[in-house]
Formats: C-alpha cells, structure tokens, sequence
C-alpha cells in the first residue's frame, strides 16, 4: 500500500509542474492571438482622427492619451471629466463598437478594456518608424507586468524588429 501511494505521489510531483508550464503557454497563446487578431482589426479599420473643438487633433484608440489601449469613455478610470466630455460630444464610445468586434470571454475588464490573459489592459502607440507601414504598435505586457521595451515577456502585434 506503500509502495502504491509512494508512486501516486511522485507521479503528482511530475505532473503537477508540467501542467503549470501548459496553462502558462496557453495563456501566452491566447493573449499573443488576441494582440495579432486587435491589431489587424485597428489596422484594417480606416485610421481616422478625431477632431476637438478645445483640443489637440487625437487619433481613435488612444483617444485620452494614456498609451492604454481605451475603453468605454464614461467607464475608465484614465479618462478626464474634459475627455469624458470630448469623447460623447465626437461620439466615441470606444474601439469595441467601432470594431464591431466581440473579444473573446473574460477579455474585458470592468472599464470596458480589452485586457490580456493576466488581466493588463492592452498597451497602444503610433509611429510608422517603430513599428513598420501600418504605424500600429500593440502589445500586451505580458505575466509580469512590466513593460520591457518590446523585451521580456511582452507579446507585441507588428513584425520586424522595431523598438518600442
């Protein structure tokens, strides 16, 4: 009975660890899906700007600045009251209903973020030197959070070797 017990359990001892790095690469799969599958979506979608009366010209997206992928104005928290404000008047109500696009279960947040596997909101930023022809660069941070210039665990959505 030993003996049987003995190999249950160093059988666990082995088993338990080689699930862990399972559900770790598909948690890596699954957010490195929805950054290529995001950014291919906010790419297609003709790039417009949003113009403000009392503001600076702001692309969609990113419409308050923040380098945070948005989320529904009137939710998130990184949105000023004069943002909350710009946003109604230009009617943007976030990239979901402008992309008609439904994220998988449990990839938005509370702000209405599109967030990855670890629950981080999506990071965004333009520049057609960083990030090739299409001038979007989206990335998520990936497990630890911390943002590695392009490095590290971070899961970005353009090609090439463009620095962030």
């Amino acid at each position: 009975m030993l003996v049987v017990i003995g190999i249950i359990l160093t059988l666990m001892s082995l088993a338990i660890p080689a699930y862990h790095a399972h559900r770790q690469s598909a948690l890596v799969a699954n957010s490195q899906r929805l950054v290529t599958v995001l950014s291919a979506a906010i790419t297609a979608y003709t790039q417009r700007v949003v113009s403000l009366p009392d503001r600076s010209q702001r692309r969609l997206w990113d419409f308050n600045g923040d380098g945070i992928l948005d989320g529904d104005p009137q939710r998130d928290e990184n949105f000023a009251p004069a943002d909350r404000t710009a946003a109604q008047a230009a009617g943007y109500v976030g990239p979901l209903s402008l992309l008609s696009w439904t994220p998988p279960e449990g990839q938005v947040d509370a702000q209405g973020r599109i967030v990855d596997a670890w629950r981080h909101p999506l990071r965004l930023d333009f520049s057609r030197e960083r990030y090739g022809a299409d001038g979007v660069g989206l990335w998520s941070l990936g497990r630890d959070g911390v943002n590695a210039d392009g490095g590290g665990d971070d899961l970005r959505g353009w090609d090439g070797d463009h620095a962030q």
